[in-house]
């Protein structure tokens, strides 16, 4: 074999054993593409179970949810309630068209809040949206897609309630904080260890410490010493029971006094609130008011004794100079020419009406300083009215007027003092003749209720104005009017008449209109054997045994 043929077969098995080489090469080949397919298979069903995954997680949400493009803001996932709300077709379009309706993206847009140097942080945030005017709290956050890219994930919260009740909370506050600010009373927040917590400037003003200040103080450093102990005892009262009140004097700054009104409510466990308002003038007042009291009171009294003791100094005198006018009038010492007569006559009136006028001051002085003395007896108003009707028709007729008994009149009994009860019949009667013009009337009527019996005295007289109506019970008061005037009285009949009814626990009331006349109504309790509770307002006692009413030593 020559070096040619050596050389063919050599090149023919080099060939065989590079195509049996290129064989085993292409077999190792594909099976690697064949693994790499496979992997890639696996792979791709991983992923798209995991997208499924994920989209199921997101569609189980309530709140709306979508998931957006960074870049270009196209919306690549919305689950049902977005698309509910805003369409099924949203997906692929952009979120600022979709959401708010505008044509490029928002100027709140969170994609520098989440991506970035922000990448991994989640981002929450409130906003307003211009479409339905709701309220939503927002988390946003980046995340990544199934397919490799960080999207932007975000989830809506419908808040608009909570919104609007935090917004109304919040005007409400304010106009309460307005309302304190301005308020002219002192207002305090403190804790339960009594440090203020908060004050109004109204505390400043009557205080004259600065907020800071009075932030750094307890409650009773304002207290002047004598409050103290009250306001500590109101103070445990107030944790107790949740609130208090009480009056007590604090100290000024300046070390001035003042009072103050303090009404405190437990808020909570921690704190309470106090409302203070400022009574120093009032209590000055009060003390003011009490310092006359007493004056009037010792001046009342001194002047009811002298009453009394001029009045037993003139009665004596007086009782002389009727007694002998009338032993004159009599002609017991000689008849008398007329004039002498005449003279004596006017003596002996004017006697009579000083006598008359000094008793009936002496009789409001003993209501006024209780020492009035009522023998109460059972009286029947029918026994007298008739007494009193009969009494004074002869005063009636000389004026012609009529002077009756009211038909259908009720009588009823009361517990009375008869003599006292004939007086204040005596002057209303006696006024309403007086002041009633000849051929007019007076009618005498009587009735009762449950509790009441009443006297009604009616005249067709000059009438009173409603200006004057106050005025008719005040003692040594006459009307200022042109027909009053031309009636002689002292004004003490009525002052009179009114004392010894509210003596007995009754009273008089008066219904007139000047020129239609007058109706005064005497009303008395009904009683049958209770009358200890007589005159309780005048300071008087009973004695039933004796039917004698006196006043309490």
């Amino acid at each position: 074999m020559n070096d040619a043929e050596k050389t063919k077969e050599q090149l023919l098995k080099e060939v065989e054993e590079l195509r049996v080489r290129l064989k085993e090469f292409e077999s190792n080949s594909f099976k690697q593409q064949r693994i790499d397919i496979v992997n890639n298979i696996h792979l791709l069903s991983e992923l798209s179970r995991t997208h499924e995954q994920l989209l199921s997680i997101l569609e189980a949400f309530d709140q709306p949810i979508y998931v957006c493009d960074p870049l270009g803001y196209e919306i690549l996932f919305a689950n049902s309630p977005l698309k509910k709300k805003y369409g099924p077709e949203i997906v692929g379009k952009k979120c600022y068209s979709v959401f708010q309706q505008l044509k490029e993206p928002c100027s709140f847009c969170t994609n520098n809040r989440i991506f970035g140097d922000n990448l991994g942080q989640t981002y929450t945030w409130e906003f307003q949206n211009n479409i339905d005017n709701r309220w939503y709290r927002c988390i946003d956050k980046a995340i990544k897609w199934p397919d490799g890219r960080m999207v932007r994930f975000e989830i809506a919260t419908d808040i608009h309630e909570q919104k609007m009740s935090e917004q109304v909370l919040q005007e409400s506050e304010n106009k309460y904080r307005e309302y304190i600010n301005n308020s002219p009373q002192l207002i305090f927040v403190a804790d339960t260890s009594g440090r203020y917590i908060d004050v109004n400037p109204a505390a400043c003003v009557i205080t004259g410490y600065s907020k800071d200040e009075l932030l750094n103080m307890h409650r009773l450093d304002l207290y002047a010493p004598e409050s103290k102990e009250d306001a500590i005892n109101s103070f445990k009262h107030l944790l107790d029971i949740g609130k208090s009140t009480g009056e007590f004097c604090f100290l000024k700054k300046d070390g001035s006094k003042f009072h103050m009104t303090v009404e405190s409510v437990k808020l909570s466990e921690e704190n309470i609130i106090g409302f203070c308002t400022d009574t120093t003038e009032r209590k000055r007042t009060e003390e003011d008011l009490l310092k006359a009291k007493i004056a009037a009171e010792n001046s009342n009294r001194t002047k009811n004794e002298f009453l009394a003791t001029m009045s037993h100094e003139l009665r004596t005198p007086l009782n002389s100079i009727i007694g002998f006018s009338e032993v004159l009038s009599e002609g017991y010492f000689g008849q008398l020419n007329e004039k002498q007569t005449k003279y004596l006559k006017n003596i002996l009136n004017s006697g009579k009406h000083l006598l008359t006028l000094i008793n009936t001051i002496l009789d409001i002085s003993k209501v006024e300083s209780g020492k009035m003395q009522l023998y109460a007896e059972k009286i029947y108003l029918k026994d007298i009215v008739d007494e009193m009707i009969s009494a004074m028709q002869y005063l009636a007729a000389s004026k012609e007027i009529i002077l009756k008994l009211q038909p259908g009149s009720q009588f009823a009994a009361v517990q009375a003092d008869k003599a006292k009860l004939r007086q204040i019949l005596f002057n209303l009667i006696g006024n309403a003749i007086k002041f009633t013009e000849s051929g007019g009337s007076v009618i005498i009527g009587t009735g009762q209720d449950d509790k009441m019996a009443y006297i009604s005295v009616t005249d067709t007289g000059i009438g009173i104005s409603a200006d004057d109506l106050d005025k008719l019970f005040i003692p040594f008061t006459q009307l200022d009017s042109f027909c009053a005037r031309q009636y002689e009285g002292t004004g003490l009949g009525l002052a009179l008449a009114k004392e010894l009814a509210e003596l007995h626990g009754g009273t008089i009331y008066v219904e007139s209109e000047a020129g239609k006349g007058s109706t005064f109504t005497l009303a008395l309790p009904i009683r049958d054997d209770n009358a200890s509770s007589l005159a309780t307002d005048k300071n008087v006692k009973v004695h039933q045994q004796s039917n004698l009413f006196c006043s309490k030593a």
